[in-house]
């Protein structure tokens, strides 16, 4: 599958105040950096979820080192720098240890 394959909305960010969200976890490595140069191109920031360490690993290194990546949430921020952060109180609340990972990735999102 190439890049022109994934449908990259890369107009969100100006329209909703935040960037495209990646789903990693049925992607290959070499899916994720096509997607990743695309971004580099258009100068975007993306949300990468289940984004797994082995994976992230398989990334090309001008990629992974732009990423903010959380082990413990599988999510990783590429090439994000300070943005506003607006004002509110959200509540992420979870069953127990087995949804940690999911709580996690929700609070990072």
């Amino acid at each position: 599958m190439k890049v022109q394959d994934f449908k990259l909305d890369f107009g969100r960010e100006k329209r909703l105040g935040f960037g495209e969200a990646i789903f990693c976890k049925q992607k290959s490595s070499g899916q994720i950096d096509a997607i990743l140069d695309n971004a580099t191109e258009h100068d975007f920031s993306f949300l990468l979820t289940h984004l797994s360490e082995q994976k992230l690993q398989l990334l090309d290194f001008k990629h992974r080192e732009k990423i903010d990546f959380d082990k413990a949430s599988e999510t990783g921020f590429f090439k994000f720098s300070n943005f506003e952060k607006k004002v509110g109180i959200v509540a992420v609340v979870s069953g127990g240890t087995s949804d940690a990972r999911i709580a996690l990735e929700v609070k990072d999102t």
